[in-house]
C-alpha cells in the first residue's frame, strides 16, 4: 500500500516512524530433528561458499540454532532446553554437570548465571540473542524476526539500503533481512529462501548481474538469478559484517566492514595495517574517474591509488570525529564529496574546504549531476525533531554557494540511509521504520 503525501510551500513531507527496536523474538519452532542438524552444523566447517537453491521452510533457515527463537527461561521445557543444558554442559568452566532433561528448572538458571559471567555478559538467568551467541548459537541479536513471505506493504523496520536492479526489481536491505520488491509484491527473500537470519546492510548489482547481498554477521551473498551462495571468513573475507561493497573497473569486488577485501572472482586478498589501511569499519566505498579508490571509515577518509593507501584526512588536517563515519562520494567530475558529524568537505583535487556544518551520513549524485545530501534544517527554521531534511545541490553554481543554491525537501524521519535514484528519476531512501520515495514533488511512503 502506498501513501502519498503531497508538498505544502515547498515542502515535501512523509509520515515515517522513528522507533529503533533492538530485539524481535516472537517465533518458538524448532524440532527435535532440526535440533540434531543444528548441533552438526555448530560444530562443522566448510571451505567452499555454501550454496541455498530453491525455497526453504523458515524453520529451516534457523537450523544453526538449536537453541530456538524464543527467549528460554524459567518454566522453559522442549528440544531447546535439552540443546541449551547440553551447551552449558560442554562451554562453561567448571561444567555445571546438568541433567539433560529438557526442562528450564533453578539449577539450569544458575548454570546460565554461571555461563553468563564467565561470558562477561549482563547477568540475568535469562537465555537471550546475546547468551545464544556466546554459546555458539548462528543468530544475529538485532535480527528482526518475521514470518512472512510476502506482503503487498513495505517493511516496518530499520532499512539501511535500496537498490534498483537491471531488470528494474528493487532490493531492500533491512533488519527483517532482504526484501525484493517488483512494485507490486514486497517479498522476503531471507524467509523465502532459508538464508541465515541476520540483518542485511548493503547492496551490490555486478557487472554480470548477479546481486550481492552484505550482512552484519553471515558474510555476503551472491544470486545468480537461481541460487543464493553465502561467503565468509572461510572463503577469506576478512570479516563476516559487510557494510559496503563496489565493483571496480576492472571486475575486481570489493567488501568494506571490519576490515577491507577484494575479490577477483577467485581470491579474497585482505588489506591491513601493514599496507597502510590502518582503519576498519568502513561504510563506504567509491571509484573515481581515474580508477583510484576512496574509503570512508569511522573517523577517517583513505585514497588508494592502486599501490599505495593514504590517510587523506589526516595528510589535509581535516578535522574528523574519531567515532564518527566518514561517508565520500565521488562526483562525475572526480571531486570528492565526504560527510561526518563535522558536516561535509568538498576537495577539487587540489584544495579541501569545508561547505557545509550540520551533520550528515548521507550523499549521492543523481542522473543529472546533482548532489543530494541530507542533514541540517529548513532555510531560516531551527531544527525540527523526528524529521530529516534533503537538500539538492547543482555543483555548477560553485562549493562557495552550497548554502544557498540548494532545494530542500522536509521528511519525518529521524534517520535517512542509502539513498539511490531509479530509472524513472525517483529517490529512494531507507529510514529508521521502512522506506520512502520522492517522486517529484511528493513523498511517498510504503506502509501498513
Amino acid at each position: 500500500m502506498e501513501y502519498v503525501l503531497r508538498t505544502k510551500r515547498g515542502r515535501a513531507i512523509a509520515m515515517i516512524a522513528t522507533h529503533f527496536p533492538l530485539i524481535g523474538c516472537t517465533m518458538n519452532q524448532t524440532h527435535a530433528l532440526l535440533l540434531l542438524l543444528a548441533l552438526t552444523a555448530l560444530n562443522g566447517c566448510a571451505s567452499k561458499p555454501q550454496e541455498v537453491t530453491g525455497r526453504q521452510a523458515i524453520s529451516a533457515a534457523s537450523v544453526a540454532n538449536p537453541f530456538g527463537t524464543a527467549i528460554l527461561r524459567q518454566g522453559s521445557r522442549g528440544p531447546e532446553v535439552t540443546a541449551l543444558q547440553q551447551a552449558l554442559n560442554s562451554k562453561t568452566d567448571p561444567s555445571p554437570r546438568l541433567t539433560v532433561s529438557g526442562e528450564f528448572g533453578p539449577q539450569t538458571e544458575a548454570a546460565v548465571r554461571q555461563f553468563q559471567t564467565q561470558a562477561e555478559i549482563s547477568v540475568d538467568g535469562v537465555v537471550g540473542p546475546r547468551t545464544m551467541v556466546a554459546l555458539g548459537a548462528d543468530v544475529d541479536p538485532y535480527f528482526r524476526e518475521s514470518t512472512a513471505i510476502s506482503s503487498d506493504t513495505g517493511p516496518q523496520v530499520i532499512t539501511r539500503s535500496v537498490l534498483q536492479d537491471s531488470r528494474g526489481d528493487y532490493w531492500l536491505a533491512t533488519w527483517n533481512g532482504v526484501i525484493r520488491f517488483d512494485g507490486t509484491t514486497f517479498t522476503n527473500v531471507t524467509n523465502k529462501e532459508g538464508l541465515r537470519r541476520y540483518r542485511a546492510f548493503c547492496l551490490l548489482e555486478d557487472h554480470q548481474e548477479n546481486i550481492w547481498l552484505g550482512t552484519t554477521g553471515a558474510g555476503v551473498y551472491r544470486y545468480d538469478g537461481s541460487r543464493y551462495t553465502n561467503y565468509t571468513t572461510k572463503n577469506g573475507l576478512v570479516d563476516n559484517t559487510i557494510l559496503s561493497m563496489l565493483q571496480d573497473r576492472d571486475g575486481n569486488l570489493w567488501f568494506g566492514g571490519m576490515g577491507l577485501s577484494k575479490y577477483d572472482g577467485t581470491t579474497f586478498t585482505s588489506f591491513t595495517e601493514e599496507d597502510g589501511f590502518t582503519s576498519s569499519d568502513v561504510h563506504s566505498i567509491s571509484e573515481a574517474p581515474d580508477g583510484s579508490l576512496w574509503f570512508g571509515t569511522r573517523g577517517a577518509l583513505f585514497h588508494y591509488d592502486g599501490e599505495t593507501f593514504v590517510n587523506f584526512t589526516d595528510k589535509h588536517e581535516v578535522n574528523t570525529e574519531p567515532n564518527s563515519y566518514t561517508p565520500a562520494l565521488i562526483d562525475r567530475r572526480g571531486h570528492v564529496w565526504f560527510g561526518g558529524s563535522k558536516g561535509i568537505h568538498h576537495y577539487d583535487g587540489e584544495t579541501v574546504s569545508h561547505v557545509f556544518e550540520a551533520a550528515c551520513f548521507s550523499l549521492m549524485e543523481d542522473s543529472g549531476g546533482d548532489i543530494w545530501f541530507v542533514g541540517g534544517a529548513m532555510r531560516g527554521e531551527d531544527p525540527e525533531p523526528g524529521t530529516s531534511v534533503f537538500n539538492r545541490f547543482d555543483p555548477a553554481a560553485g562549493p562557495e554557494n552550497f548554502h544557498i543554491a540548494r532545494e530542500q525537501i522536509e521528511v519525518k524521519a529521524g534517520a535517512v540511509f542509502g539513498l539511490t535514484e531509479d530509472k524513472d528519476g525517483s529517490i529512494w531512501f531507507g529510514t529508521g521504520g521502512g522506506i520512502g520515495r520522492i517522486n517529484g514533488d511528493a513523498v511517498l511512503y510504503y506502509q501498513k
